[in-house]
């Protein structure tokens, strides 16, 4: 081969190997950024002055998704909601990073005068913030205890608490506790017992009879509380005590 011949080939094996290896660069120094819009409307995000469209969860239930492949490096992003607000941070990837930015919407504490006269009304808020693409935990059903047998001579009196608080009973004058979500089964003698129960400044108050060999089973649960209305020049709204209630639940042994 003659010595031309032989160089010309040699550059082409090299720029050959050269564009098997730039992409193979490229894509070492690059990064992975993940939008995922929690808001449940469609989000305009800007990154480095380029718009895109995010679909919400109106459209995507687990949240609309926007995926770019971007250099390693600072850059610099911004989201708004049509007719509703907006915010905009900075964001720094390393080469080779999967990063994971997730919106949603909170609302603003009001900004209340010394005496308590409301000057700025809570508002809707973009909040930014590190999410995951990793399926959120399923959030664990609280299970209950299966009932005792009872004693003989003795009825059972079952206390269900179906509020997400600590619920404090008192039966004929004695404290008795039922965990949050919780079950309390109190075997008693036969008789007519009088309660109050009580969560934080919800209180309600009643009688129920105990029989003996029966299980008796109170459910208590509180009233969803109501969102508090700001308006402007007025004092704050005074927060509600909230109204607890009681049913009757039906028991089987073994429940």
């Amino acid at each position: 081969m003659q010595p031309r011949t032989l160089v010309l080939a040699l550059s082409v094996v090299f720029v050959l190997s050269l564009l098997g290896v730039l992409p193979g660069l490229a894509q070492a120094e690059s990064a992975t950024l993940v939008v995922i819009n929690y808001v449940g409307t469609e989000l305009i995000f800007t990154l480095d002055g380029t718009q895109y469209t995010v679909p919400g969860t109106d459209v995507q239930p687990a949240g609309g998704q926007l995926q770019l492949t971007l250099a390693a490096g600072r850059h610099d992003y911004s989201g708004a909601i049509p007719g509703g607000p907006g915010a905009n941070g900075q964001v720094e990837l390393a080469a080779g990073q999967t990063y994971v930015l997730g919106a949603r919407l909170e609302k603003s504490a009001p900004v209340l005068s010394p005496e308590g006269v409301v000057l700025e009304k809570p508002t809707d808020q973009l909040i930014w913030f590190e999410a995951s693409l990793a399926p959120a935990a399923a959030t664990p059903v609280p299970t209950r205890p299966a009932l005792q047998a009872i004693p003989a001579g003795q009825g059972a009196l079952v206390l269900d608490n179906y509020i997400g608080e600590e619920l404090v009973v008192n039966l004929n004058g004695a404290l008795h506790t039922v965990p949050a979500n919780g079950r309390l089964q109190l075997n008693l003698a036969p008789g007519v017992y009088t309660y109050s129960a009580s969560v934080a400044t919800s209180s309600v108050n009643g009688s129920v009879e105990v029989v003996a060999g029966e299980y008796r089973g109170l459910g208590f649960s509180r009233q969803v509380p109501p969102t508090p209305e700001y308006a402007l020049g007025k004092p704050e709204p005074t927060p509600v005590t909230l109204q607890l209630y009681v049913t009757v639940v039906s028991l089987a042994p073994g429940s």
